[in-house]
């Protein structure tokens, strides 16, 4: 919401920048708290991360800014789908049984994308919303790293503190190379420290989760950000959703819950 407030007044990059500079603080706070350097032996592991998730955070501010709020969060949501699909190539490459149902879950989810996604929505409308997909492709890989480097030992503060420093990096260079600041007044303070305290705790409690609990079940949790969307969608901002996006929104959430079952199933098995 606070993205989508303020992106008509600042370019994407200076809400990945402020974003970024709000939230090195509360990670910097948590690093000494609990006394954990900055320093890191996973280096190239956190440059491939951070390369895969300011890339989503970027495109994510952007289709933010393009689509209806809902229908950008429904395409930031396929995340769980492409972090699913990582499952399936690593059956692949360990020679062990598929399961089937989580490939047909993720087929299903897919459709429900391509509800979204459809002929009808013109030529405007389909960039972006092939953009979005691109947010999850890169935000579904990036979350399977960091569960990677959670089960290496990595610990979440650094793992996000390294996600910050990237972001300030990435917008900084945006926005020297595009049209620069523009006035900061205090609308737009508020609108932008919200962006980086409500983004930064999503990205720590998330890190902790990938970490600490079921891939999985934490995924299909995000899912209850869709029902937010649509009530901030049409309250807030009066976005307009016909049916087939609707269902399609129903079937994208409806495979993530049963990709999510039929995994814990697997893994018990």
């Amino acid at each position: 919401i606070c993205i989508k407030w303020g992106v008509d007044t600042y370019s994407v990059y200076e809400i990945v920048f402020y974003r970024s500079a709000f939230g090195i603080f509360m990670v910097l706070y948590l690093l000494k708290q609990k006394g954990i350097p900055i320093a890191t032996p996973m280096l190239g592991t956190h440059i491939l991360r951070n390369a895969l998730a300011t890339t989503n955070l970027c495109l994510g501010a952007y289709i933010t800014w393009l689509l209806p709020l809902a229908m950008a969060q429904i395409l930031n949501y396929t995340c769980p789908l492409f972090f699913a699909s990582w499952i399936v190539a690593e059956m692949l490459v360990a020679g062990r049984r598929i399961n089937w149902g989580l490939l047909g879950a993720l087929i299903c989810g897919f459709l429900g994308v391509c509800l979204i996604i459809r002929p009808d929505v013109g030529e405007a409308m389909l960039l972006p919303m092939l953009l979005g997909l691109i947010v999850g492709a890169t935000g579904g890989s990036a979350d399977w790293i960091v569960k990677k480097m959670g089960e290496r030992g990595e610990p979440a503060e650094r793992i996000v503190f390294w996600f910050v420093v990237a972001g300030l990096i990435v917008g900084f260079a945006g926005i020297v190379l595009g049209d620069g600041f523009h006035p900061l007044d205090m609308n737009g303070f508020l609108i932008l420290l919200g962006v980086g305290v409500f983004g930064t705790l999503g990205q720590y409690t998330m890190t902790l989760a990938l970490k600490n609990g079921e891939a999985f079940l934490n995924s299909v949790l995000q899912y209850s950000g869709v029902v937010f969307s649509i009530i901030a969608g049409i309250f807030i901002f009066g976005d307009s959703l016909d049916m087939l996006t609707f269902i399609g929104i129903a079937v994208i959430c409806l495979s993530g819950i049963a990709s999510t079952i039929l995994t814990i199933i697997a893994k018990r098995d």
